[in-house]
C-alpha cells in the first residue's frame, strides 16, 4: 500500500498524498476499471495474488469460495465502519 511519502505515488499511480490533510486518498478500488468490466490495478499486478476482488453475493465468485473456507476479519470491528476490504486469519489487533 501507500507509505504515504511526500510527492509519491504508489506503484499504481492510484493513491497520493493529499498535500492539503497529509494523508493518502482513500482507495476507489479503481472504479474507474472495475466499471469497464476489469479488475483493480493492484489485484490485477499482485505476483503472489495476495488481493481478491469479487462480489460477495455473487454465488460462484472466487471470493464467495474464499470467504467461505477462511476465517474473515476486518481492521478496527469496534469502530463500526462497516469496511469494504476484508482480512483472512488476520493475526492480532492492528494499531
Amino acid at each position: 500500500m501507500c507509505p504515504g511519502l511526500p510527492g509519491r505515488r504508489d506503484l499504481y499511480g492510484a493513491r497520493y498524498l493529499n498535500p492539503t490533510t497529509r494523508t493518502a486518498d482513500k482507495c476507489t478500488f479503481c472504479y474507474h476499471r472495475i466499471t469497464e468490466g476489469l479488475l483493480p490495478a493492484c489485484v490485477e499486478v499482485c505476483p503472489t495474488e495476495a488481493r481478491i476482488f469479487g462480489d460477495l453475493k455473487a454465488h460462484a465468485d472466487r471470493l464467495v469460495r474464499f470467504h467461505r473456507v477462511n476465517e474473515i476479519s476486518v481492521l478496527k470491528p469496534d469502530l463500526n465502519t462497516e469496511p469494504k476490504v476484508l482480512y483472512a486469519r488476520l493475526d492480532g489487533e492492528v494499531r
